[in-house]
């Protein structure tokens, strides 16, 4: 799906269909019977746009907390390395949008991400070498 066919929309209070157009205005959209043109969001869509969403806090309970407390933070091994986060992803081969999960506290390591962590953190060399990488700053990926 391009940018130039995306309709942004939304319910006003009163139930309202609007789109919501370039320059911040608004225009009602009139009912159709016949929504097939449109595509419908998976799932896994509506999770990541609602943690994409910078307003939307995820939800974490008490038992959530506490785990946060006790968890390695790969945010701070990222940056006590000096790395950026797609440096970071990179050079110990962890998914770019993983490492962004854990490190906005969105999504929480497992154990074993939580031990490979720790073992990033006590000898990131070790690590690069074992991987076959080099420890030396690698330049930013481009896309």
């Amino acid at each position: 799906m391009s940018e130039e066919n995306t309709v942004r929309a939304r319910f006003l209070d009163d139930g309202t269909l609007v789109q919501e157009l370039e320059d911040g205005s608004t225009r009602p959209i009139e009912p159709q019977t016949d929504w097939s043109h449109f595509d419908a969001l998976t799932d896994e869509d509506v999770e990541y746009n609602a943690l994409m969403d910078p307003d939307n806090e995820p939800f974490l309970t008490d038992e959530d907390r506490e785990k946060i407390k006790t968890l390695v933070d790969p945010k701070v091994i990222r940056k006590r390395l000096k790395l950026t986060q797609v440096e970071f992803a990179e050079r110990f081969a962890i998914p770019l949008g993983t490492l962004r999960d854990w490190e906005r506290r969105a999504r929480f390591p497992d154990s074993v991400a939580r031990a490979y962590l720790r073992v990033i953190s006590e000898d990131p060399e070790t690590v690069c070498k074992a991987l076959n990488r080099s420890y030396e700053r690698m330049p930013a990926l481009t896309t």
